[in-house]
């Protein structure tokens, strides 16, 4: 319906829009001065009957209503990472996200329900072990590392030669142990590290 300014003050039931989003949120009588035009973000066109979870979204260029999904304040979970989205936009759901998160850390998106993710427990406990060896591997070296000095220049007395071979075995047995088989965390608690020198 379009306003027709008059040379006489008019009242007229209007229909107010949100500023940003241009949806209905209330209707009301409004008092228009003569030689004056419509308030902003308002229609005459009444909007049609809104269904729970939409809203009605006015369109000037065509001076119609939509019916458009209203999700907001609603969380979803991405199918790919589980990670949670709230929702503060109009329109549908975005794309690969469901209404309902994972329970426990390890799991995946089967299509139709979250389901355990066992490939991706493994690979976690084994990365948590190959970082534990890493330091355990890291402190070795910062402990040996003025002995391999010393044993280079022939100043290292028996006792840290003694020392260094120790060390140097226990850094072996590090690079030896076999992560391959820790599946879950009582893998990893159950593993057995090699004892510092």
């Amino acid at each position: 319906m379009k306003f027709e300014m008059s040379n006489k003050a008019q009242n007229i039931k209007i229909y107010n829009l949100r500023s940003d989003t241009k949806e209905f949120i209330g209707k009301g009588d409004c008092y228009i001065p003569a030689h004056t035009g419509l308030p902003a973000n308002c229609s005459l066109t009444p909007p049609p009957e809104i269904p729970v979870g939409m809203a009605a979204v006015y369109d000037a260029d065509l001076d119609d209503w939509k019916i458009i999904e209203d999700h907001r304040g609603e969380i979803v979970f991405s199918t790919k990472t589980g990670e949670s989205q709230l929702i503060t936009a109009l329109g549908p759901l975005p794309a690969d996200t469901v209404s309902t998160g994972p329970t426990e850390l390890y799991m995946k998106w089967d299509g139709s329900e979250w389901v355990h993710d066992a490939e991706a427990e493994k690979a976690a406990f084994q990365a948590k072990a190959e970082s534990q060896r890493q330091y355990l591997l890291s402190v070795a070296n910062n402990t040996i590392a003025d002995w391999r000095t010393e044993l280079q220049l022939e100043i290292i007395t028996d006792d840290d030669k003694a020392s260094l071979i120790e060390w140097m075995a226990y850094i072996k047995d590090l690079k030896k142990m076999d992560f391959s088989e820790i599946n879950d965390g009582a893998g990893y608690d159950a593993i057995e590290w090699t004892p510092t020198p």
